[in-house]
């Protein structure tokens, strides 16, 4: 192979792993939204519960709720350089979706492995927008 056929080989390979790695690292924040929301939301949920629920159950929940806080915002700073987050609104767009989804899937799917695995096939039946999953 020439030299300058193996320096475009490398650059494509290079292109490649960095829109996935971009990819990655924006599912990570969107997915660290979404956690953060169902925690507030779960909060909320706890606080109108309060009179029935233990005094360490709900110490626990805050502890989880701060994990998300903190998980948020460093997924924020490692994003930050990849991808500029000036488009906020589009990122919680995309992470209030994703929530809807999920939801959506726990809700229809409920214990029922059989649900959950057509959903599953009819997902890898479609065609791939950004090829990042065989």
């Amino acid at each position: 192979m020439a030299q300058n056929e193996e320096k475009q080989v490398i650059s494509t390979e290079f292109d490649l792993l960095n829109k996935k790695a971009i990819v990655y690292v924006n599912t990570a924040y969107i997915l660290a939204d979404v956690v953060n929301s169902v925690a507030v939301d779960l909060e909320g949920i706890l606080q109108r519960m309060s009179a029935n629920i233990h005094y360490g159950e709900l110490k626990q929940f805050k502890k989880c709720l701060v994990a998300a806080q903190n998980l948020k915002a460093v997924s924020k700073k490692v994003s930050s350089p990849i991808y500029d987050l000036e488009e906020a609104d589009s990122a919680l767009n995309d992470s209030d979706w994703l929530q809807e989804i999920i939801l959506l899937i726990i809700d229809r799917v409920g214990d029922n492995r059989e649900k959950a695995n057509e959903i599953v096939q009819y997902l890898r039946n479609m065609k791939s927008e950004l090829n990042l999953v065989p």
